[in-house]
């Protein structure tokens, strides 16, 4: 139990930190279960716990942009109306069509990608080193757009970039905000659109499966660890972002990646 506490809250750190930050939270997950058997902690109980912590996180650090989301559903009443005039509808319509993109390609390509990824490959590496490409151009790119501006279009290709999230090394934050930078939205608004999208897609990931799952010690160490930490960890992306040091993160994926291609390799 003890050792299983102690893995909880590396995890949950894990988690909370790669979650957020553009470091592919999912690569992350795949190298420490490699060099370590998860042991008695039920595997899928503790995944979605740690999903479930860094759902509350991020509803936490954008809860006035939630609270507007939630006033903005009334919007459905005459929608057609509130798309033309309530800005927040249109942000909201938005979000539902890029989370639907999102769903519908993760349907057809998670099972194929958790087959093929299943363990530890140089594919991955070379994903870490693609995002490190990513981070440093988000750094040299600035739009002009705000989120109620971007239309269907942008708001598609953000859902089908988004997807790309689903391989190991490559980061959704990461990939959101240089979609949503390269699309000519502002840092800023790009950078908020990637906080309220990964809602929909943490939420889908851990509270789907949360009924089937027993609560134990091990679990609750880590959704509050990784609540905890991915507070810390949007406020950090929050602050690289805004000051174009996204370049520092793709300076760590960059030897990541050259890491698990050599390792891999070599091993």
């Amino acid at each position: 139990m003890v050792n299983d506490v102690v893995w909880a809250l590396l995890m949950g750190g894990l988690q909370g930190a790669t979650e957020f930050l553009p470091v592919s939270s999912s690569g992350h997950l795949l190298i420490l279960f490699n060099l370590r058997s998860v042991g008695s902690v039920d595997h899928l109980s503790f995944i979605t716990f740690l999903h479930l912590g860094t759902l509350l996180a991020v509803v936490l650090f954008v809860y006035k942009d939630m609270l507007a989301l939630i006033r903005a559903l009334r919007g459905f009443v005459a929608p057609l109306r509130s798309f033309k005039r309530d800005p927040d509808f249109r942000v909201l319509v938005y979000l539902l069509t890029s989370t639907i993109i999102t769903g519908v390609l993760g349907i057809f390509l998670e099972a194929f990608i958790d087959r093929i990824f299943s363990s530890l490959s140089w594919q991955v590496g070379l994903f870490y080193l693609l995002l490190a490409v990513i981070l440093f151009a988000s750094d040299r790119m600035e739009g002009t757009l705000q989120m109620h501006q971007m239309g269907f279009s942008r708001a598609l290709l953000l859902g089908l970039l988004q997807s790309a999230a689903l391989l190991p090394g490559i980061s959704r934050s990461g990939i959101t905000i240089f979609a949503g930078l390269l699309l000519g939205m502002r840092r800023v608004e790009a950078l908020r659109y990637s906080f309220l999208l990964s809602v929909p897609v943490t939420a889908g990931a851990g509270l789907l499966k949360l009924s089937q799952q027993s609560l134990d010690a091990p679990s609750i160490v880590a959704l509050f660890t990784s609540m905890s930490v991915g507070l810390f960890a949007l406020a950090i992306l929050k602050k690289t972002t805004l000051t174009k040091r996204l370049s520092v993160f793709g300076c760590y994926c960059a030897v990541l990646g050259i890491s698990i291609i050599l390792g891999v390799n070599l091993l």
